[in-house]
């Protein structure tokens, strides 16, 4: 559903399968109904459902296969969660993107953020 398997398709599979294009992946997360992963080269790219924002590729649309967040790069890990994604970048700066409610982004407001956007200190 919604793409979460990064194959092309939306059919549930029962068998594992590649993901969609030539990219090597150094971490993999996986959320309620999207998967966020780091690309050796430090991309982070997310896909499945776009709701909220939870890809971070500047938009709501669903993504069937790996899609770079927007405003990211350098990065050594990140995490999918329920409605939103984190992620480090190799200098220890925090980034998410996703629903903001509850200042769960921790960007100082509760905005939903479409790209990357930095955490800011407390």
């Amino acid at each position: 559903e919604d793409g979460r398997l990064g194959n092309g398709a939306v059919l549930p599979r029962t068998a594992p399968a590649p993901v969609a294009g030539a990219r090597r992946f150094g971490q993999i997360s996986a959320g309620d109904r999207h998967t966020c992963a780091v690309t050796l080269a430090g991309v982070p790219h997310c896909w499945g459902s776009g709701a909220d924002g939870r890809l971070g590729t500047g938009n709501l649309n669903d993504k069937l296969e790996p899609t770079p967040v927007t405003g990211a790069a350098g990065f050594s890990r990140v995490t999918a969660a329920m409605d939103h994604s984190c992620g480090v970048s190799s200098d220890g700066s925090a980034f998410c993107w996703g629903r903001g409610t509850n200042g769960r982004l921790g960007t100082g407001n509760e905005n939903t953020r479409l790209s990357a956007a930095r955490v800011v200190a407390g």
